[in-house]
């Protein structure tokens, strides 16, 4: 059983009104020329169908069909106008010469017939996973075919001049033209051979039309359209809001309409499709200069690092050197309070030995710097000092023998004690002098 058995699908009738010339569309649709056949699949034009009635000189024989019908009626016409005696009649009526075998009409005498269904009937599912049954799709297309075949055979005999099946747009479809003929007599014109519409039933009656295909093709399970007009007519008279009456358009204004939006869709989805494009640039652009943002910043990070890291070193080399100075400052604290020890202490640092070292040496070399000098300038001034007192031992000498003996000793009293001061500076001297020796002579060791 069909998978969708359960589903309803109508058959779908519709009569457009044509002019003779405008056949002239139907025939480049039939043969996929021109603007109209633009939608149609090419890969599935050897499935259409031709020729379902009529054969390919069904054309031909309207064209002739239409130019005898005026010929003779003309010639009707004219008789009859001649047999009732109207002279003036007779001669406008020849003077406007043939006319076309139809009345004047706003769309035209000839009917052209379109039957189909919803597209989803024609797959032919046939189990619930929706898996497409080629076979079951063939026999619908048949079944179709044969029914709208026969549905347009019986209702409209030889009015039916051409019918074809199309399979290559969106749903199978039938396509047919009606040459609805019929004569009628009177005295003024005579036998009249027009094409009339309404002188069908079907063609005069859309509603009844509907109710007699959609019960024809009720055979193949499809079925009426919604009735419409039938529920506009009932929801008037009971006084209740009529549903929306529906407008048929024409398969070729369709396709205008449907190529303007799909052109209208195209052209929205290339707006969006660049509006992506350049919002997709956009972010690339962004991304871009974030990930330049990111790589200066991991460049500025890595230099505050490497800076840090030189600031860490040279503050432990700022720590050491302060712990070095302040070691120096405490050796040399302790030297001027008396001598460094000659050996470092426990865990004393290396630079720190050094300079222990260094201060010893220094202390030693300006030590004995100070006693030479010392040695010297005391030598220098013992030296004047002996000048000064040779000079004075020799102008005292005289100063005494020239001054009376009272006050000569007095004097003499007095010079002792400085005399004594400058034996014991001398004998000092002499001393410092001999400690350098020695040293001198303990460093040449």
């Amino acid at each position: 059983m069909p998978a969708d058995a359960a589903k309803t699908h109508p058959v779908v009738l519709r009569f457009q009104s044509m002019f003779p010339h405008q056949l002239d569309r139907y025939v480049l649709h039939e043969e996929r020329k021109g603007r109209g056949s633009k939608h149609c699949d090419p890969d599935m034009r050897n499935a259409n169908r031709l020729n379902l009635i009529g054969d390919d000189t069904w054309r031909t024989r309207l064209t002739l069909d239409l130019e005898t019908a005026a010929d003779e009626n003309f010639a009707e016409e004219m008789d009859a106008l001649k047999a009732l005696n109207r002279q003036k009649d007779y001669l406008a009526r020849g003077g406007a010469g043939r006319q076309d075998p139809w009345r004047a009409s706003k769309g035209g005498p000839l009917r052209e017939v379109i039957l189909t269904a919803n597209a989803e009937w024609f797959k032919g599912t046939t189990n619930d996973f929706d898996e497409v049954d080629i076979i079951e799709q063939a026999r619908r297309a048949d079944d179709f075919v044969d029914c709208g075949v026969r549905w347009l055979k019986s209702r409209f005999g030889d009015a039916v001049i051409t019918a074809r099946a199309d399979f290559d747009e969106t749903a199978p479809h039938i396509h047919a033209i009606i040459a609805p003929w019929a004569e009628k007599t009177s005295k003024r014109r005579g036998r009249q051979r027009l094409l009339v519409a309404n002188s069908m039933p079907l063609l005069a009656s859309y509603e009844q039309a509907q109710d007699d295909v959609g019960a024809f093709f009720g055979e193949i399970g499809l079925t009426r359209g919604q009735p419409l007009a039938r529920e506009r007519r009932e929801a008037e008279a009971a006084g209740q809001k009529k549903p929306e009456a529906r407008h048929y358009t024409p398969p070729h204004v369709w396709r205008k309409q449907e190529a303007a939006r799909l052109d209208a869709d195209a052209e929205a989805l290339r707006r969006k499709r660049k509006k992506l494009e350049q919002r997709e640039a956009d972010a690339a652009k962004t991304e871009q200069a974030q990930g330049e943002r990111e790589a200066e910043l991991a460049r500025r990070t890595e230099a505050n690092d490497e800076q840090a890291a030189g600031l860490a070193t040279r503050a432990r080399a700022q720590d050491e050197r302060d712990a070095e100075l302040a070691s120096a400052e405490a050796m040399l604290d302790a030297a001027v309070s008396g001598p460094l020890p000659a050996e470092p202490s426990e865990g004393e640092p290396a630079r720190t030995t050094r300079l222990r070292q260094s201060i010893i040496s220094a202390l030693d070399a300006a030590r004995k710097t100070g006693l030479r000098d010392a040695a010297a300038m005391v030598k220098e001034r013992l030296d004047a000092a002996k000048g000064l007192a040779a000079a004075a031992t020799g102008f005292r000498a005289a100063l005494i023998e020239a001054i009376p003996r009272g006050i000569r000793n007095g004097i003499l009293r007095r010079i002792a004690p400085k005399e004594a001061a400058l034996e014991v500076h001398e004998a000092r001297v002499h001393d410092i002098e001999e400690t350098i020796r020695r040293e001198d002579d303990d460093t040449e060791l």
